[in-house]
């Protein structure tokens, strides 16, 4: 059962690190989280408050503070008239943060009051007053939870030390001041069509005099109105993700991955907009009237055509283009990219190619993910080998040119190379220029004969499914497409209806053997892999040079060759024989695809991208 609160007691210093918070936010599976501090209370004092209250039922957050005024449902407005507050203790429901992000990582102090402010401006605050503790030393009381003077050493008579404490109250004058500029700026809009802009802003004047830094927040003030750029690096930090999330195309894999890494995200205490409505607001249209937010954490698409278009490069954030295919067949999509532009892609060789071939410096190998259903465990497992993916087999090799027939029957006979280093050698051996040709001969030669790459593909995927079946092996293929395949070993070649992304995982869970046929992906890692593995099935998969530097050959998955295929109905008919080192290598296999290859790892190595 999902625990509903969940609480982080911090000293009075550690109540200010916005990493320490957000990395428990990060952890907590609870509706609630709270972050208390303990030199003041505790949780099981506040969780008894909120038990004996009922506020949970009613409220999403529940503010504990010293200073907070009368307290009880409280806006954004009577927060922002309370700057002097000192929060004792914060409890929010993790679902808000969808809209507000989490704590502010790059603000020094009184974070705890901003993250408050953002939560106001997005739901209701119950404010509940305390008393001062007696115990406690006298002192400015803040809501940063120090006690904060201001000014030099009174004792000896050493310059040295009296003009460090200077600039150290300088320094920390001037990041009181740039956070509560930063507050008053971020919710100026909302004040105003308030009317209520010039109260809260003479309530914090005064508390900036009572701080003695109101030189400083002026100044500050002054550069975030001025300079709508030095505020959006603030704002940026917090701000939402914009997740493109796309159609129902290729079987909705895609949509799949958005849906994944964005619940992810969220549960980390991002906030995120999802084009599908799942997270936060959105609004379509054309380019000049879609509703996007004017400062975003980050724009996310799934190869998509749209993240070219205007609207999305002229986003002063950066974007990340999950990208999954041969860049060879979308040759037009890679020209010009802005300078913030991320090319994540499951395999190292379409990085490099997109690197080198079209200076897209952020273009890196990003694998997507699987998801765990649950039936790792299951010892019920009817289907020896199953292979989720459709027959494409469509090309007639009649009507290609000369060079497309030409290099589609090189790269029968080299199999175990990439298109791009096929196409070289091909050149090499036909018309003795390979190692010298430039890059734009390369892209266009490639883009020349792309069909003959597609066609290459399918007809390897056709041999490795008749390999299996001519060796008496039961293969279960998914979908329509399959009607059209034949050949004289059909009778082990089942056919089943077409399922769906959360089907297949059900399919797998009943698998022996998890069949993954790459599409020419030599240095890649492919979902079904991932998904294969924390279904509890064996992993059978042609070689990448992925698979190889991370996996075991034998000990974690069944790694083949497409240039030694007789070499594999043995592989299978070994596995199927031999139950123990099956469910040994499935284990293995699940262990480490649980540790690496799931959607909430996938956030987090997203999130650490710079």
């Amino acid at each position: 059962m999902k625990e509903i609160l969940d609480f982080l007691e911090l000293d009075r210093e550690q109540m200010e690190d916005a990493f320490l918070k957000n990395a428990f936010i990060g952890r907590t599976t609870a509706s609630y989280f709270g972050v208390i501090d303990k030199t003041v209370t505790n949780g099981l004092q506040i969780k008894e408050i909120l038990e004996e209250t009922e506020l949970l039922s009613e409220y999403q957050a529940v503010l504990f503070g010293e200073s907070i005024g009368e307290g009880g449902s409280m806006d954004l407005v009577t927060i922002m008239r309370h700057p002097q507050m000192r929060i004792y203790a914060l409890v929010v429901k993790k679902s808000l943060l969808e809209w507000t992000g989490s704590f502010h990582e790059t603000l020094r102090g009184f974070n705890m009051y901003e993250f408050l402010c953002r939560v106001a401006a997005e739901s209701l605050v119950y404010g509940i007053p305390c008393a001062e503790d007696a115990a406690e030393e006298s002192g400015n009381h803040t809501s940063d939870g120090s006690d904060r003077t201001y000014g030099g050493d009174d004792d000896g008579d050493g310059s040295d030390q009296t003009d460090r404490d200077s600039d150290a109250v300088g320094e920390e004058q001037t990041s009181v001041a740039r956070t509560f500029a930063y507050i008053a700026r971020l919710h100026m809009v909302r004040l105003q069509a308030e009317g209520m802009l010039d109260k809260v802003f003479s309530r914090l004047i005064d508390y900036m005099v009572e701080l003695d830094c109101s030189q400083e927040f002026s100044d500050v003030m002054g550069v975030m109105l001025d300079s709508f750029a030095e505020f959006e690096k603030l704002a940026r930090n917090t701000a939402p993700y914009l997740v493109l999330v796309g159609d129902d195309t290729c079987y909705s894999v895609p949509k799949r991955f958005a849906a994944a890494l964005s619940d992810e995200l969220v549960d980390m205490g991002q906030a995120v907009i999802t084009t599908d409505g799942r997270h936060g607001e959105w609004q379509t249209g054309d380019d000049s009237n879609i509703a996007i937010p004017p400062i975003l954490k980050g724009v996310v698409g799934w190869q998509m055509k749209i993240l070219e278009r205007d609207i999305f490069r002229r986003m002063a954030c950066p974007k990340y283009q999950f990208w999954f295919d041969n860049p060879i067949y979308f040759n037009d999509m890679f020209y010009d990219l802005p300078k913030e532009y991320y090319i994540l892609s499951q395999d190292a060789d379409y990085a490099d190619y997109i690197k080198r071939y079209y200076g897209t410096e952020n273009a890196i190998q990003f694998p997507p993910a699987g998801e765990d259903a649950g039936y790792a465990g299951n010892q019920d497992r009817p289907y020896d080998v199953v292979f989720i993916g459709s027959y494409r087999n469509q090309w007639d090799v009649d009507e290609f040119t000369d060079e497309e027939r030409e290099f589609y029957e090189y790269m029968k006979c080299h199999p175990d190379v990439n298109f791009e280093e096929g196409y070289r050698q091909y050149l090499a051996d036909h018309t003795h220029i390979g190692e010298s040709c430039d890059s734009d001969y390369i892209r266009n030669g490639l883009e020349r004969v792309k069909n003959a790459c597609r066609a290459v593909t399918s007809f390897y995927r056709d041999a490795v499914i008749e390999t299996l079946i001519a060796a008496g092996i039961n293969v279960h293929v998914y979908g329509d497409t399959w009607q059209n395949f034949h050949s004289e070993y059909e009778s082990d070649l089942i056919r089943h209806p077409e399922v769906s992304v959360e089907e297949s995982l059900e399919v797998f869970g009943h698998a022996k053997i998890g069949l993954n046929i790459m599409t020419w992906h030599k240095a890649g890692m492919t979902e079904r892999i991932a998904n294969i593995m924390l279904s509890g099935a064996v992993c059978l998969s042609d070689e990448s040079s992925y698979l190889r530097e991370h996996y075991i050959d034998g000990e974690e998955m069944v790694l083949f060759r497409l240039s030694e295929l007789s070499a594999l109905p043995q592989k299978v008919l070994g596995l199927l024989q031999d139950e123990d080192l099956r469910r040994r290598m499935a284990e293995k296999a699940y262990e480490r695809a649980r540790k690496e290859h799931t959607w909430r790892k996938r956030a987090e190595e997203f999130l650490a991208l710079k």
